[in-house]
């Protein structure tokens, strides 16, 4: 969860300056799921050179409310929160001077806006927030206004969490106390996932599966989940001691894997999902003798999925110029596999994709 945050000041010396006004959104990687937007009454006068350049005077902050009215609904809608903003430095500084004002000691993690632009969105001409936006045709009104500022940041802070997906910047680039739920061997282990379809485990203490996830990329998959703020998810992260990526190949076997994993590691925390399952489709592909062949895991790698009696029984990866001679010997390589209707309404959803090779009857 994130929590993003511009803050408008009164200027004035070094840890002496007071806040005018605020905006917070907070943020679930989706939507904004709450926001605080409120001038503030400084109790200070706010310095002619910031007046000019935010149009907030004394006269309309005389009757806002005073930073400790405001400051346990700030507390609370930050709470479990990444502060986010345009040089997070300032904003995260001020809203700690206010709070030990106040006798409080308060805490977040912070990532800077700046910090990862200048990584992610590398040679721009200005860093500034609304040259910044501006050249990537992000839409911003009331500049140097908090609200403003910091709806401009959300949209700018989403298209950099889809550019960083790739990279991993977000975690490296956090500051703050060290309160994250992931630690930086986790951190470690997510960067060597492939980013291939596949199936990946996570492992608790004594090696057993807490849980386990697939998709068409992995890496992609394992570090969205990393960031989830859900709570099942955090139960799931607070155990995790390891990580096992198993590249499938295709989106078939993804599927299968996922299945097979299932049923024999029984991860603790994966929610249970009826299978699709047509036993008809047994009467289809009853008497065909053979391998469904799909993509394999790398260049010059297919994989094959042995069918016998109407039902995969098997399957099996092997190179390229691999010969399907006859059952006997490619029986040898297979990994067995209890049979199970759902293979074959898989196959049937993914049969423009696949080969057939018949081995000859018995």
């Amino acid at each position: 969860m994130y929590a993003i945050i511009d803050l408008e000041t009164t200027g004035g010396k070094y840890n002496q300056e007071g806040i005018t006004e605020i905006a917070i959104y907070k943020f679930d990687g989706a939507e904004v799921v709450d926001q605080l937007i409120s001038l503030v009454n400084p109790e200070t006068p706010i310095q002619p050179f910031v007046e000019k350049l935010t149009g907030i005077s004394d006269a309309m902050v005389r009757t806002a409310p005073k930073f400790h009215e405001l400051a346990k609904r700030v507390v609370e809608i930050t709470e479990g929160c990444v502060l986010v903003a345009h040089n997070a430095q300032f904003d995260y500084r001020i809203l700690k001077l206010c709070y030990d004002r106040l006798g409080y000691t308060y805490e977040r993690k912070t990532v800077c806006t700046v910090d990862l632009a200048k990584k992610l969105i590398p040679d721009q001409e200005s860093y500034s927030l609304g040259k910044l936006v501006k050249s990537l045709g992000i839409p911003i009104h009331d500049r140097h206004r908090a609200s403003g500022d910091a709806l401009a940041t959300l949209k700018l802070f989403q298209v950099l969490l889809e550019k960083d997906l790739e990279k991993g910047l977000f975690h490296a680039m956090t500051k703050g106390p060290e309160q994250s739920l992931v630690s930086d061997k986790q951190w470690g282990l997510v960067q060597e996932i492939p980013d291939t379809p596949g199936v990946v485990v996570l492992l608790g203490k004594d090696q057993k599966a807490v849980y386990l996830l697939s998709d068409k990329n992995m890496y992609k998959a394992t570090y969205q989940l990393f960031l989830s703020a859900d709570d099942h998810h955090k139960r799931v992260l607070k155990e995790t001691k390891s990580i096992e990526a198993f590249p499938s190949g295709s989106s078939l076997m993804t599927k299968i894997l996922h299945h097979l994993y299932l049923k024999s590691l029984k991860p603790k925390y994966n929610r249970r999902k009826k299978l699709i399952s047509d036993p008809l489709l047994i009467d289809v592909y009853q008497g065909m003798h053979g391998v469904w062949i799909a993509p394999g895991r790398h260049l010059g790698e297919r994989c094959g999925l042995y069918m016998k009696n109407g039902m995969v029984c098997g399957y099996a990866y092997f190179e390229l110029n691999y010969q399907l001679v006859n059952h006997q010997v490619f029986e040898q390589l297979l990994t067995p596999i209890f049979p199970d209707p759902a293979y074959l309404v898989w196959i049937d959803q993914e049969k423009q994709h696949l080969k057939w090779h018949s081995f000859d009857p018995e």
